[in-house]
C-alpha cells in the first residue's frame, strides 16, 4: 500500500498535478484524490500559502477545512462554531475510565462437558436510535424499546435453547446495531433518519444492553464474539464494538479474536465439518458468497461439508439452499416454498436475520411493513444445523 510520505512526494514533484502524481505512483487517479481528501493531503506550496493567508487574517488554520487557488485569489471556507455535540474522542477517555473501573476479576465457569452444540444469538439490525411512533407508522420504536427488546429476547432464546446441549455460544455485533454514524442524525452515507435521542445516549444504551446480553450469555456457555461492519453505524458500530471487546477483556469465559472483531465484511468461523459465514448483506450478491467461502477461507471450506451464511440487512427471513429460495416473509404472511428434493440440500444455505426494529416513517410511508420483529437464533452440532428459534416482539 503506498504510504502517506510517498503521496505527498509524488504530489510535490508533480507541482500539484493530481493525475501526473496518481500515475506515477501506478494507482488510480480516483483513487489517490480520494486519500489526498481523506487524509488531509496538500501540496507542499498550497499549504504554505493557506498558511500564510491564516496568519494575515487572523483565522486559526483548524478552522479552514477547504479553500481554491485562482488566480492568485483564495476563497476560504470558515467552519462554524461547534454545535456543542460532544465527539467520540471527547466520550473516549469516559469509556475507557468505565472500562477500567469495571475491569471485574471474573470467577472461572464451569459448564458441562458432555454438551457439543454452538448456539449463534445474531440480534440483527436492533437500530439503537431510531424513532417510530404509533401515530405515523402503527407501532413505537425507541431507545427503551430496543433496550427492552434486546434484553427480552436474549433471555427468551437462552431459555428455549437451554436443551439442545450447548457448549459454546457465539454472539454477534455490529449489524446496525445503531441507526446513525453521525452528529447530523444521518448513517455513515449521509441519508438522513428519524431518530430517538442523541447520537451519544444511543450509544451508551447500546453499549449496556450488549454487556448485559453478553453477561447473561456467559452463565450458559463460553462466548465467542464477531463484529459485521454495517452501513448505517461503520463508524460507530465498530467503536461499540470496540468497546465490548475491552469490556470483556478480563473474562474467562469471553473471547473474540482479531480476526473475528475486525474490520472484515465477511467472517467465517469453523465449528466441527461447518463453515460459518457473516456478513451484513449490503455488499456482494448472494450468487457469490459460495465462491467468497472458497476463496478467502480456503482451508476451512476444504474441511466442511457445509457452508451457512448468516445475512441482514433487510429485516425479513429469506433462506435460500443451493441458490433455491425455500422461505421468505411477506407482508402479514411467511411463505415456505415446496421445491423438488433433488434442488434442495443444506450444503450452502444463505439465511437473512429477521430484525428487532420497527418500520420507521420512510418504510411506512413506501410500504415496507408486516416484517415479523425479532431476534434470531442458530443450533449447529459439530456436523449441521439442528434447530433456530425466533423470538418474536
Amino acid at each position: 500500500m503506498v504510504t502517506r510520505a510517498e503521496m505527498q512526494a509524488a504530489l510535490d514533484a508533480a507541482g500539484g498535478n493530481k493525475a501526473e502524481a496518481a500515475r506515477a505512483l501506478g494507482i488510480p487517479r480516483k483513487t489517490f484524490s480520494d486519500r489526498l481528501e481523506r487524509e488531509n493531503i496538500l501540496h507542499r506550496e498550497q499549504d504554505d500559502l493557506i498558511q500564510q493567508w491564516s496568519v494575515e487574517h487572523g483565522v486559526p488554520l483548524d478552522d479552514i477545512s477547504a479553500y481554491w487557488h485562482k488566480s492568485g485569489e483564495y476563497s476560504v471556507l470558515v467552519r462554524p462554531k461547534s454545535s456543542g455535540e460532544p465527539t467520540y474522542l471527547d466520550l473516549r477517555d469516559e469509556i475507557i475510565a468505565e472500562m477500567q473501573a469495571y475491569a471485574p476479576q471474573y470467577d472461572p465457569i464451569e459448564y458441562d462437558p458432555a454438551c457439543e452444540n454452538l448456539l449463534v444469538i445474531d440480534p440483527a439490525d436492533v437500530h439503537f436510535g431510531k424513532l417510530a411512533e404509533a401515530s405515523e407508522t402503527g407501532g413505537d420504536y425507541d431507545l427503551d424499546v430496543a433496550a427492552a427488546y434486546l434484553r427480552e429476547g436474549i433471555r427468551g432464546l437462552l431459555s428455549k435453547a437451554k436443551s439442545h446441549g450447548i457448549a459454546k455460544i457465539l454472539f454477534v455485533l455490529g449489524n446496525d446495531i445503531l441507526h446513525i454514524d453521525t452528529p447530523r442524525r444521518t448513517t455513515t452515507s449521509g441519508t438522513p433518519q428519524d431518530t430517538a435521542g442523541s447520537w451519544h445516549r444511543a450509544y451508551q444504551v447500546a453499549k449496556h444492553g450488549l454487556i448485559g446480553a453478553i453477561e447473561a450469555c456467559t452463565a450458559v456457555a463460553p462466548v465467542h464474539l464477531v463484529h459485521c461492519p454495517s452501513n448505517h453505524d461503520f463508524m460507530s458500530g465498530y467503536m461499540l464494538s470496540d468497546s465490548i471487546v475491552s469490556w470483556f477483556a478480563k473474562h474467562p469465559n469471553v473471547e473474540a479474536n482479531p480476526r473475528s472483531v475486525d474490520m472484515r465484511h465477511r467472517k467465517y468461523i469453523q465449528f466441527g465439518s461447518n463453515l460459518l459465514g457473516f456478513t451484513h448483506g449490503d455488499g456482494a450478491k448472494d450468487k457469490d458468497l459460495h465462491s467468497l467461502a472458497l476463496t478467502e477461507a480456503r482451508t476451512a471450506f476444504s474441511e466442511c461439508d457445509r457452508v451457512y451464511w448468516h445475512c441482514h440487512h433487510v429485516h425479513h427471513k429469506i433462506r435460500k439452499m443451493n441458490g433455491v429460495e425455500v422461505e421468505k416473509d411477506h407482508i402479514g404472511a411467511t411463505v415456505i416454498h415446496a421445491a423438488p428434493v433433488s434442488d434442495v440440500t443444506d450444503k450452502n444455505v444463505i439465511e437473512y436475520i429477521r430484525s428487532a426494529s420497527a418500520s420507521d416513517g420512510w418504510h411506512h410511508r413506501n410500504g415496507y411493513v408486516g416484517a415479523v420483529q425479532a431476534i434470531e437464533a442458530f443450533v449447529y452440532s459439530p456436523r449441521s444445523q439442528i434447530a433456530r428459534f425466533t423470538h418474536q416482539f
